[in-house]
């Protein structure tokens, strides 16, 4: 399972950060349309959080990917809390329906379950690299 974490991790960055540019894109696109519904938050605010994101993720993913340093696991973990502190964020200040209201608490245990997945996968990332088998010993 070890070597798979870097691999897990990558897929999970990649993923999120496709999904976020793919949101934004999307929220731009739709503004107009949704524009005499009068949205809590503006869309096109939205769209450039959901992007900004999604480079983000996607930067974040592929760079730690590369190292597997005790930085990159921090930026790793870092990045994953204030995706969720910024989501979090939107979701107090943009959720005005009852409906998106009765979510929060599948949102809540989602926020859980992500953190705790990267957690997870960066420790086990982290027994990788401090493994003795994979130390170069010369005689």
């Amino acid at each position: 399972m070890t070597a798979l974490a870097p691999w897990l991790l990558l897929i999970l960055y990649v993923v999120l950060g496709l999904a976020n540019v793919t949101r934004g894109v999307l929220a731009f696109r739709v503004g107009e349309v949704l524009a005499p519904a009068a949205p809590s938050l503006d869309l096109s605010v939205l769209g450039g959080i959901y992007i900004g994101w999604g480079v983000v993720l996607l930067s974040v993913g592929i760079g730690c990917f590369r190292r597997t340093s005790m930085r990159s696991r921090r930026v790793l973990r870092g990045s994953a809390a204030a995706y969720q502190v910024t989501a979090w964020i939107v979701r107090l200040m943009g959720d005005r329906s009852t409906y998106a209201r009765s979510l929060w608490g599948r949102d809540l245990v989602l926020t859980i379950l992500f953190l705790g997945v990267v957690l997870v996968l960066t420790g086990l990332s982290t027994l990788r690299a401090a493994d003795p088998r994979r130390v170069n010993r010369e005689s």
